[in-house]
């Protein structure tokens, strides 16, 4: 009886542990935001294994501020629409630390295309003057940074420039960074 008991307990405070958790869905992508630590994570509408699990950063007076280290991630869903169409999005923002502006993302997800977008922006609530160098909307997490669903050594990134002429095509891949960064 104490064993069952103690199954139900553990049981019901992984449910609580999620519960808070926060998903956008169309036809082809899954979007889920974790309330515990501000991340997000895109996957394949029907594939529990993400493509990439993530947090948001910026460099704000030559320090990195990065969404996981704030205490309270407050996250909302609306609807919004644009000239690419209808879609739901999560506003993110984190906050709660002494003397450090807020990080806000909103990640969008549009119904009928089988991408969305992701906006950061540094809000400063407190008294003194804050300088943003760079802002990171993608600061990968988890032990496979990027699960394309082949080898790693296959993982490549093409430029926007890329093009199918032979002279001018450009691979990068993700091994190589040039000038160490993608």
């Amino acid at each position: 009886m104490l064993i069952s008991r103690a199954l139900a307990t553990i049981f019901t405070l992984s449910t609580v542990a999620v519960a808070n958790d926060v998903s956008l869905h169309n036809q082809q992508l899954s979007v889920t935001i974790r309330e515990q630590d501000g991340s997000y994570q895109i996957a394949e509408k029907d594939n529990a294994q993400p493509v990439l699990r993530s947090i948001v950063g910026a460099q704000v007076d030559h320090r990195w501020l990065k969404s996981s280290q704030y205490p309270k991630h407050e996250i909302s869903e609306s609807g919004f629409e644009d000239v690419l169409g209808r879609g739901r999005q999560i506003t993110v923002t984190s906050t709660g630390l002494a003397h450090k502006p807020d990080l806000i993302y909103v990640l969008r997800l549009y119904d009928k295309h089988p991408y969305g977008d992701i906006q950061v922006e540094v809000r400063n609530r407190t008294v003194k003057t804050v300088t943003v160098q760079s802002i990171r909307s993608v600061d990968a997490i988890g032990e496979r940074i990027l699960d394309l669903g082949g080898p790693d050594r296959a993982d490549r990134v093409l430029p926007e420039t890329f093009s199918t002429d032979l002279t001018t095509k450009r691979i990068a891949y993700l091994s190589t960074p040039p000038q160490g960064r993608h």
